[in-house]
């Protein structure tokens, strides 16, 4: 009788190991199932990125050319201006030489039509009205 209970005490604990194990079993199923999902998410919305990241750097190497080819454009017209401002400065300070030359031969000129002048009016004298 005595084995008899002790066979029955350990099919119901064996019983009992075996629905605990089903449980954390399932558990740890419900667990694996959240994780796969949880992946798949993020699969998707890194799919999603990638693809907006392609389509962002095609943009990106579309107006990379596009500016490459207007400056490409513009190039020519920055190097005539950057010449035609050269030659103004260089024309502007000849004639800023010349001023300054003409003054100085003007300013010796007045001096000596000055002095004439005034060799002039001491040579004639005063005159008495």
């Amino acid at each position: 009788m005595w084995i008899a209970i002790s066979l029955m005490v350990i099919a119901v604990s064996f019983l009992v190991l075996v629905i605990f194990l089903v449980i954390s079993l399932m558990k740890w199923n419900h667990a694996v199932e959240s994780v796969e999902k949880a992946v798949q998410q993020v699969e998707e919305q890194l799919s999603e990125t990638l693809r907006e990241s392609r389509s962002t750097m095609q943009e990106v190497r579309m107006l990379v050319a596009d500016v490459r080819e207007k400056t490409g454009r513009i190039d020519p017209l920055l190097r005539s201006l950057h010449t035609a401002g050269t030659s103004l400065q260089e024309l502007s300070t000849g004639l800023h030489q010349q001023v300054i030359s003409v003054r100085r031969r003007l300013g010796g000129l007045l001096s000596v039509v000055g002095a004439v002048l005034e060799w002039f009016l001491q040579r004639q004298g005063p005159r008495d009205k």
